[in-house]
């Protein structure tokens, strides 16, 4: 937001609210790491007052990407709601048969101003275009500022709020509450069996050269290092299992648990004589901020039989620098 006002320095800001909602996503229904929620309120004579205002700084449509095929790629890729309605009738959005989000938006030849708060910004009818497996139009994109996005590359929802009844969006932001823990007192010896805190969920470990996770208590971390050094971890071990074992080539990481099972205790990966069949090996997500990591999970999840991190980051024969380069 900083960096928005001081390269617009022509445009008057007379207040900023924001809401920084880092430490918990769920709170704010949003699946990235980071986020940020936004209202500028601007003086007299740089409020967006007419259609042609609305228009210049706001777009709901498509990009031709004959003009600008960066600002389109961005807007295929961060913008596109769903799909969702009769395309995608099973889109999480989707409640009774209809899009909570009063999706898809009818197509409209030119902006209307102030319908409840909002304006109904422009849509015009232009041919389908493919993203993913669906084809979609105009009617699926959310509002967006195209200096924003292509100075973020990122979902950004620029809304121009016509009225005060455009404030009540704001005001569950403002009123969640700080972060809370949950708390149980139960009585010592008792018994209460809860299936869902009993449940495990393990992932498979996905770590750079030598940056696996170490557990020690205070004062014993050398000899906690000397552990880890001796200790596999499940993606080491997995480099292991395709040195001597031919059979594993041709699975992924992500695939192994489902032929091979993992014994902790001498930390290798052991064929299994049954069961397989309803096991599901997952790896953690990072955001692509900690690049690395997130380059190295994309290469485990469709490359094969590895044996090393070099030979990952080997690619026709030449080895990269990093994972991102090997993607």
């Amino acid at each position: 937001m900083y960096r928005l006002v001081q390269e617009h320095p022509t445009t008057s800001v007379k207040m900023v609210f924001l809401e920084d909602k880092n430490l918990d996503m769920r709170r704010c229904n949003a699946p990235t790491l980071c986020t940020e929620v936004a209202a500028i309120f601007v003086d007299s004579e740089s409020k967006i007052r007419t259609k042609d205002g609305i228009d210049k700084f706001v777009s709901a449509e498509l990009p031709d990407p004959c003009t600008d095929l960066r600002l389109f790629q961005i807007v295929k890729k961060c913008m596109v709601h769903g799909p969702c309605g009769t395309i995608n009738i099973n889109s999480p959005c989707m409640r009774d048969g209809q899009c909570c989000k009063s999706f898809p938006k009818q197509f409209k030849d030119d902006t209307e101003e102030n319908v409840n708060g909002y304006p109904i910004y422009r849509r015009r009818a232009t041919e389908p275009v493919q993203v993913g497996k669906y084809s979609i139009d105009k009617q699926m994109g959310s509002p967006y500022n195209p200096w924003l996005l292509k100075k973020f590359n990122a979902h950004i929802n620029v809304e121009v709020c016509a009225s005060v009844k455009s404030v009540k969006y704001l005001y569950k932001y403002v009123y969640k509450g700080h972060d809370a823990a949950s708390v149980k007192i139960q009585k010592e010896g008792a018994l209460d069996h809860d299936e869902i805190l009993s449940f495990v969920e393990v992932r498979l470990a996905v770590h750079l050269p030598q940056q696996q996770p170490i557990v020690y208590q205070d004062g014993q971390e050398a000899q906690a290092i000397e552990r880890a050094a001796l200790r596999k971890t499940t993606l080491t071990s997995w480099f292991e299992l395709n040195k001597n074992d031919p059979s594993a080539h041709n699975i992924s990481y992500s695939d192994i648990p489902q032929y091979y099972m993992f014994d902790k205790s001498t930390t290798n990966w052991k064929k299994r004589q049954r069961g397989g069949q309803n096991v599901i090996g997952r790896l953690p997500v990072f955001s692509i901020l900690d690049t690395e990591r997130y380059y190295l999970r994309m290469l485990l999840l469709r490359k094969s039989g590895a044996i090393s991190f070099d030979d990952i980051l080997t690619v026709n024969g030449l080895r990269c620098i990093a994972f991102q380069q090997a993607c």
